[in-house]
């Protein structure tokens, strides 16, 4: 019992481990990793109530949209706003995504 509980412990610990080291990983730009997105960088919302010039709390993210390219719909104090996504990431190796909307950093996001 003490052999079986020790590997179970080890395992377990390898496990969180790995997923607590895990790097995120860019995804190809296609309609499929779009519908993927489920989340967004923190920064971003930021970035958004500083442009509109609203309270970070009145910023939400609602989903995606897929056109000719990959759209991320916040709903802001001002009305939504639809943002294109700069970057598809995951941490899961693709089962999941988050969008980035301000690749570089620096405020430069396009919305509408």
């Amino acid at each position: 019992m003490k052999k079986y509980l020790l590997v179970l412990m080890i395992a377990t610990t390898t496990f969180y481990s790995f997923n607590i080291f895990a790097k995120n990983v860019e995804l190809e730009w296609n309609a499929a990793n779009c519908k993927k997105i489920d989340g967004y960088v923190d920064k971003d919302l930021m970035t958004l109530a500083t442009k509109y010039e609203v309270p970070y709390s009145s910023v939400k993210f609602l989903g995606t949209k897929w056109s000719t390219a990959c759209f991320m719909i916040f709903d802001t104090a001002k009305g939504p706003k639809k943002c294109l996504v700069n970057e598809y990431l995951s941490d899961d190796g693709g089962k999941t995504a988050f969008g980035r909307i301000d690749k570089m950093g620096i405020g430069a996001i396009v919305c509408d």
